[in-house]
Protein backbone atom coordinates (compact mmCIF):
# COMPACT_ATOMS: atom_id res chain seq x y z
CA UNK A 1 0.00 0.00 0.00
CA UNK A 2 1.33 3.50 -1.06
CA UNK A 3 2.14 5.15 2.32
CA UNK A 4 1.02 9.20 2.61
CA UNK A 5 3.26 11.71 1.83
CA UNK A 6 4.13 13.47 5.16
CA UNK A 7 3.00 17.00 5.17
CA UNK A 8 6.01 19.53 5.94
CA UNK A 9 5.47 22.76 6.80
CA UNK A 10 7.93 24.42 4.53
CA UNK A 11 5.93 23.52 1.76
CA UNK A 12 3.41 26.11 2.92
CA UNK A 13 5.23 28.58 4.53
CA UNK A 14 8.21 28.84 1.97
CA UNK A 15 5.77 29.80 -0.68
CA UNK A 16 4.19 32.37 1.37
CA UNK A 17 7.56 34.12 2.25
CA UNK A 18 8.62 34.49 -1.45
CA UNK A 19 5.18 35.89 -2.59
CA UNK A 20 5.15 38.36 0.23
CA UNK A 21 8.63 39.08 -0.71
CA UNK A 22 7.38 40.09 -4.40
CA UNK A 23 4.13 41.19 -3.55
CA UNK A 24 5.97 43.84 -0.94
CA UNK A 25 8.63 44.66 -3.80
CA UNK A 26 5.23 45.61 -6.24
CA UNK A 27 3.65 47.30 -3.95
CA UNK A 28 6.68 49.63 -2.55
CA UNK A 29 8.04 49.43 -6.11
CA UNK A 30 8.75 53.63 -5.94
CA UNK A 31 10.75 54.38 -3.03
CA UNK A 32 12.58 50.86 -4.08
CA UNK A 33 13.68 52.40 -7.62
CA UNK A 34 14.40 55.34 -5.77
CA UNK A 35 16.94 53.72 -3.17
CA UNK A 36 18.52 51.06 -5.93
CA UNK A 37 18.99 54.30 -9.05
CA UNK A 38 22.75 54.92 -7.76
CA UNK A 39 25.16 53.48 -4.89
CA UNK A 40 25.57 57.05 -3.39
CA UNK A 41 21.58 56.20 -2.59
CA UNK A 42 22.41 52.53 -1.40
CA UNK A 43 25.32 53.91 0.52
CA UNK A 44 23.43 56.75 2.20
CA UNK A 45 20.53 54.38 3.61
CA UNK A 46 22.65 51.85 4.59
CA UNK A 47 24.92 54.34 6.95
CA UNK A 48 21.86 55.60 8.43
CA UNK A 49 20.89 52.11 9.97
CA UNK A 50 23.70 52.17 12.69
CA UNK A 51 24.86 48.72 13.74
CA UNK A 52 22.16 46.85 11.65
CA UNK A 53 23.60 48.33 8.06
CA UNK A 54 25.54 44.64 7.41
CA UNK A 55 22.16 43.48 7.66
CA UNK A 56 20.59 45.68 5.65
CA UNK A 57 23.00 45.59 3.26
CA UNK A 58 22.71 41.91 2.91
CA UNK A 59 18.49 42.15 2.79
CA UNK A 60 19.10 44.64 -0.40
CA UNK A 61 20.90 42.64 -2.04
CA UNK A 62 19.32 39.44 -1.32
CA UNK A 63 16.50 41.40 -2.41
CA UNK A 64 18.01 42.64 -5.53
CA UNK A 65 18.73 38.98 -6.57
CA UNK A 66 15.37 37.97 -6.07
CA UNK A 67 13.71 41.38 -7.67
CA UNK A 68 16.19 40.14 -10.81
CA UNK A 69 14.94 43.71 -12.44
CA UNK A 70 17.18 45.74 -10.09
CA UNK A 71 20.92 46.19 -11.41
CA UNK A 72 22.93 44.67 -8.90
CA UNK A 73 26.30 46.03 -9.78
CA UNK A 74 24.69 49.15 -7.66
CA UNK A 75 24.16 47.39 -4.74
CA UNK A 76 28.04 45.53 -5.20
CA UNK A 77 29.85 48.87 -5.44
CA UNK A 78 27.79 50.43 -2.30
CA UNK A 79 29.13 47.51 -0.21
CA UNK A 80 32.88 48.23 -1.25
CA UNK A 81 32.12 51.46 -0.80
CA UNK A 82 30.82 51.03 2.91
CA UNK A 83 32.51 48.60 3.89
CA UNK A 84 35.56 48.13 2.10
CA UNK A 85 36.65 45.54 -0.05
CA UNK A 86 36.55 42.54 2.03
CA UNK A 87 33.91 42.85 4.28
CA UNK A 88 31.85 44.40 1.11
CA UNK A 89 32.49 41.40 -1.23
CA UNK A 90 31.50 39.14 1.84
CA UNK A 91 28.23 40.55 2.52
CA UNK A 92 27.54 40.59 -0.79
CA UNK A 93 28.49 36.73 -1.73
CA UNK A 94 25.94 36.45 1.90
CA UNK A 95 23.05 38.04 0.20
CA UNK A 96 23.77 37.23 -3.66
CA UNK A 97 23.78 33.63 -2.22
CA UNK A 98 20.67 33.72 -0.26
CA UNK A 99 19.14 35.10 -3.28
CA UNK A 100 20.43 32.83 -5.47
CA UNK A 101 19.16 30.13 -3.54
CA UNK A 102 15.58 31.81 -3.29
CA UNK A 103 15.46 32.17 -7.62
CA UNK A 104 16.85 28.08 -7.33
CA UNK A 105 14.53 27.32 -4.90
CA UNK A 106 11.73 28.52 -6.76
CA UNK A 107 11.99 26.73 -10.08
CA UNK A 108 12.49 23.40 -8.31
CA UNK A 109 9.54 23.96 -6.44
CA UNK A 110 7.02 25.12 -8.87
CA UNK A 111 8.76 23.74 -11.97
CA UNK A 112 9.27 24.92 -15.48
CA UNK A 113 5.66 26.80 -16.34
CA UNK A 114 6.97 29.33 -13.26
CA UNK A 115 10.51 29.58 -14.54
CA UNK A 116 9.02 30.23 -18.32
CA UNK A 117 6.26 33.04 -16.94
CA UNK A 118 8.98 34.93 -16.00
CA UNK A 119 11.31 34.62 -18.41
CA UNK A 120 9.68 33.32 -21.39
CA UNK A 121 9.56 30.06 -23.00
CA UNK A 122 12.16 31.03 -25.63
CA UNK A 123 15.11 31.35 -22.97
CA UNK A 124 14.47 28.35 -20.96
CA UNK A 125 14.38 26.59 -24.89
CA UNK A 126 17.87 27.63 -25.21
CA UNK A 127 19.23 26.63 -21.94
CA UNK A 128 17.56 22.66 -22.44
CA UNK A 129 20.95 21.02 -23.75
CA UNK A 130 22.51 22.32 -20.76
CA UNK A 131 19.90 21.76 -18.40
CA UNK A 132 19.91 18.01 -19.40
CA UNK A 133 23.86 17.80 -19.46
CA UNK A 134 25.81 15.49 -17.27
CA UNK A 135 28.01 18.14 -17.35
CA UNK A 136 26.01 21.16 -16.67
CA UNK A 137 27.57 22.08 -13.27
CA UNK A 138 30.62 22.84 -15.70
CA UNK A 139 28.72 24.88 -18.02
CA UNK A 140 26.66 26.55 -15.35
CA UNK A 141 29.91 27.76 -14.30
CA UNK A 142 30.99 29.04 -17.63
CA UNK A 143 28.13 30.99 -18.04
CA UNK A 144 27.92 33.02 -14.50
CA UNK A 145 31.80 34.01 -15.71
CA UNK A 146 30.97 35.87 -18.49
CA UNK A 147 29.57 39.16 -18.00
CA UNK A 148 26.33 40.15 -19.83
CA UNK A 149 24.66 37.08 -19.60
CA UNK A 150 21.58 37.19 -17.40
CA UNK A 151 22.37 35.74 -14.37
CA UNK A 152 18.96 35.52 -12.63
CA UNK A 153 17.62 33.63 -15.71
CA UNK A 154 20.61 31.08 -14.90
CA UNK A 155 19.21 30.24 -11.62
CA UNK A 156 15.75 29.49 -12.46
CA UNK A 157 17.33 27.30 -15.37
CA UNK A 158 19.59 25.72 -12.71
CA UNK A 159 16.60 24.83 -10.59
CA UNK A 160 14.77 22.77 -13.38
CA UNK A 161 17.99 20.44 -13.35
CA UNK A 162 19.05 17.63 -11.35
CA UNK A 163 22.02 19.70 -10.17
CA UNK A 164 22.04 19.70 -6.42
CA UNK A 165 21.48 23.03 -4.41
CA UNK A 166 25.33 22.90 -2.76
CA UNK A 167 26.77 22.26 -6.02
CA UNK A 168 24.73 25.29 -7.88
CA UNK A 169 25.78 27.92 -5.43
CA UNK A 170 29.44 26.51 -5.03
CA UNK A 171 29.58 26.70 -9.06
CA UNK A 172 27.22 30.24 -9.22
CA UNK A 173 29.55 32.05 -6.41
CA UNK A 174 32.54 31.50 -7.80
CA UNK A 175 31.61 32.30 -11.28
CA UNK A 176 29.92 35.66 -9.71
CA UNK A 177 33.23 36.06 -7.80
CA UNK A 178 35.53 38.25 -9.91
CA UNK A 179 32.15 40.55 -10.67
CA UNK A 180 31.84 41.16 -6.83
CA UNK A 181 35.02 41.68 -6.32
CA UNK A 182 35.63 44.36 -9.17
CA UNK A 183 32.57 46.20 -7.71
CA UNK A 184 33.59 46.11 -4.28
CA UNK A 185 37.07 47.41 -5.07
CA UNK A 186 35.55 50.38 -7.62
CA UNK A 187 33.29 51.49 -4.61
CA UNK A 188 36.35 51.67 -2.19
CA UNK A 189 38.33 53.55 -4.99
CA UNK A 190 35.80 56.17 -5.18
CA UNK A 191 34.98 56.73 -1.32
CA UNK A 192 39.01 56.95 -0.97
CA UNK A 193 39.16 59.44 -4.23
CA UNK A 194 40.92 56.96 -6.02
CA UNK A 195 38.51 57.99 -9.55
CA UNK A 196 40.93 57.11 -12.06
CA UNK A 197 40.96 53.37 -10.56
CA UNK A 198 37.50 53.29 -9.87
CA UNK A 199 37.08 54.56 -13.62
CA UNK A 200 39.12 52.28 -15.17
CA UNK A 201 38.16 49.18 -13.63
CA UNK A 202 34.50 50.38 -14.23
CA UNK A 203 35.26 50.95 -17.58
CA UNK A 204 36.62 47.35 -18.42
CA UNK A 205 34.12 46.06 -16.31
CA UNK A 206 31.95 48.04 -19.00
CA UNK A 207 33.16 46.63 -22.30
CA UNK A 208 33.08 43.07 -20.78
CA UNK A 209 29.74 43.22 -20.22
CA UNK A 210 28.92 44.28 -23.61
CA UNK A 211 31.36 41.95 -25.22
CA UNK A 212 29.16 39.29 -23.06
CA UNK A 213 26.12 40.79 -24.22
CA UNK A 214 26.52 40.79 -27.84
CA UNK A 215 28.36 37.15 -28.18
CA UNK A 216 25.94 35.73 -25.12
CA UNK A 217 23.58 33.77 -27.69
CA UNK A 218 26.84 32.07 -29.72
CA UNK A 219 28.39 31.28 -26.21
CA UNK A 220 25.09 29.87 -25.33
CA UNK A 221 24.87 28.11 -28.78
CA UNK A 222 28.39 26.73 -28.29
CA UNK A 223 27.70 25.37 -24.73
CA UNK A 224 24.37 23.93 -25.86
CA UNK A 225 26.27 22.04 -28.71
CA UNK A 226 28.84 20.57 -26.28
CA UNK A 227 26.49 19.31 -23.93
CA UNK A 228 24.56 17.84 -26.50
CA UNK A 229 27.17 15.32 -27.20
CA UNK A 230 26.51 13.89 -23.93
CA UNK A 231 24.05 11.58 -22.28
CA UNK A 232 21.22 13.68 -21.07
CA UNK A 233 20.52 13.36 -17.23
CA UNK A 234 16.98 11.50 -15.88
CA UNK A 235 14.08 13.18 -16.38
CA UNK A 236 12.89 11.93 -13.38
CA UNK A 237 13.10 14.71 -11.15
CA UNK A 238 11.10 17.00 -13.77
CA UNK A 239 8.45 14.56 -14.30
CA UNK A 240 7.59 14.13 -10.01
CA UNK A 241 7.96 17.88 -9.77
CA UNK A 242 4.78 17.63 -12.65
CA UNK A 243 3.21 14.87 -10.97
CA UNK A 244 3.30 16.40 -7.63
Amino acid sequence: MRMARKFSPAAIVFPLIIVSMLVGAWLFREPLISVFSSPERVRSMVAKSGPWGAALFIALQTLQVVVFVIPGEIVQVAGGWLFGVFRGVLFSVAGIGLGAAIDFALARAFGRPFAAALFGAAALDRLDGIVRSNRSAAVFFILFVVPGIPKDALCYAAGLSSISPAVFLAVSMAGRLPGIVGSSVIGRAASDGRYQLAVGIAAAAAVLFVLGAVFKDRIHDALARRAAGEEPVSEEPERRREEA
